[in-house]
């Protein structure tokens, strides 16, 4: 009778614990077809989304309307914007520093000094004993000093 008990005792604690093991592994097998589905509609609306697009562009070409401003191809200057002398002729005193980062780029470094005064550090290496560097000396009232790139 003991042998009998304890038998059942053991079935019950094995299936207890193989029900407790499953049920969190079928919670995300779940989760995972879900996923899956969710991935398989972005990608059917890609696909469609894309069929349409080209269908617009399609029509704007034989109707002769160019395409927009993002999608031309025309070749731009990427070097950075303080490598354009103009754009050092714009910076004035008075400029805020974030109006200087706007115009010039961001800096290579900003060095703060003791009086409340940030240097932006502009600076390219040219060859092993060329460096090309200018800054702009900033404080609480804007722009302070310039000094335009030189080669040093």
């Amino acid at each position: 009778m003991q042998r009998k008990l304890l038998t059942a005792l053991l079935i019950t604690a094995v299936v207890v614990i193989s029900i407790s093991i499953s049920l969190p592994i079928r919670a995300d097998d779940l989760r995972v077809r879900r996923l899956e589905t969710d991935l398989l509609r972005l990608e059917r609306e890609i696909a469609t989304q894309s069929r349409r697009i080209e269908q617009i562009e399609g029509v704007t070409r034989r109707l002769g309307i160019p395409p927009p401003l993002a999608a031309r191809s025309t070749r731009r200057d990427t070097s950075p914007a303080w490598l354009i002398s103009i754009n050092w002729n714009r910076v004035e005193r008075g400029m805020q520093q974030i109006e200087v980062i706007a115009l010039l780029g961001r800096p290579n470094a900003a060095r703060a000094d003791a009086h409340g005064k940030t240097r932006l550090l502009y600076a390219l290496e040219i060859g092993p004993s060329a460096v090309l560097a200018g800054n702009v000396l900033v404080d609480g009232s804007g722009v302070v000093e310039v000094n335009k790139p030189v080669l040093r």
